[in-house]
């Protein structure tokens, strides 16, 4: 995964919608998250982080202010797990998607955990899926941030097309006289 490409393109992008007098750019949405291995505690948290660390990047280079950016931390990706899973060809994967959509991150009784989904997960077939997903899916979720754009379209209206006609004679005008 080459993290500075999809900077500069994301950067880009955004350069490229600022610099069009017919887009106001009013928002841009970071939504954050993290692979489920590790300590759901510590995955919120980097979650959190990488959203933020992206904004704090976005806001330096294109000089935006903080009220255009809305942070929003998945902690543990099991959506984005999920859609990834959903295109394998693995004999587990049914099983793996209905432990994601279906078992609750935890199981508690009488004031414990004694189960969940990552439990669920880890011991699908033997442990088997649980490292074939660490191996093919989970550095993509630790890097998966979205970024949407909320725009506003200008269009131009009879009355700045007229304004427009004006100052176009008077600077015409301005140089007929000179």
């Amino acid at each position: 995964m080459n993290n500075a490409a999809s900077l500069e393109r994301l950067k880009e992008g955004i350069r490229g919608m600022e610099g069009n007098p017919n887009i106001v750019l009013q928002r841009i949405k970071i939504l954050s998250g993290a692979s489920p291995e590790g300590a759901t505690s510590l995955n919120k948290r980097l979650a959190r982080r990488r959203g933020e660390r992206l904004r704090d990047y976005l806001r330096e280079k294109l000089i935006l202010p903080d009220s255009i950016f809305v942070l929003s931390s998945l902690g543990e990706d099991w959506q984005g797990l999920a859609q990834e899973l959903a295109k394998e060809n693995v004999p587990w994967k049914d099983k793996a998607l209905n432990i994601i959509e279906n078992t609750p991150v935890w199981i508690v009784k009488n004031g414990k955990v004694v189960d969940g989904r990552k439990r669920r997960l880890q011991n699908l077939n033997g442990g088997k899926a649980w490292n074939y997903m660490l191996a093919n899916h989970f550095e993509t979720l630790r890097s998966g941030t979205v970024v949407v754009c909320e725009i506003r379209h200008i269009q131009p209206t009879d009355q700045s097309a007229v304004i427009l006609q004006i100052l176009s004679r008077h600077l015409l005008l301005s140089r007929v006289a000179k």
